[in-house]
């Protein structure tokens, strides 16, 4: 632990979104939320994942019946991301983890 390791207010690891997309092949059922607003979704995505946005996540969350469903939240930079995965554990979601931002996938991108 460096000394100033208690003054970072992130404390949670973010995982490399590179490694989340190529792990989902192996996994069943994992769900990759893209949660930029639809414009930014349009232009641009990871493809295989799913728009909800944050501006209308808790309302999309509720369609999602199986609360263990592993699920990877991903944005532009990653900020908003940490407040997705905020929103889905609070709705009980046991298994979700932050991809970070689509500024850092090296893989192939889908546009409109």
């Amino acid at each position: 632990m460096g000394l100033f390791d208690f003054l970072k207010k992130d404390k949670v690891k973010k995982a490399d979104i590179n490694d989340v997309v190529a792990n989902m092949k192996n996994e069943k059922n994992a769900l990759l939320v893209d949660v930029r607003e639809p414009e930014e979704y349009k232009i641009v995505h990871i493809p295989g994942s799913v728009s909800m946005p944050l501006s209308t996540l808790s309302e999309k969350i509720k369609g999602i019946r199986n609360k263990d469903t592993h699920v990877y939240v991903y944005c532009a930079s990653g900020i908003r991301s940490e407040k997705g995965v905020k929103a889905f554990v609070e709705a009980g979601f046991t298994n979700v983890t932050n991809a970070g931002g689509i500024y850092d996938y090296n893989g192939p991108l889908k546009a409109r």
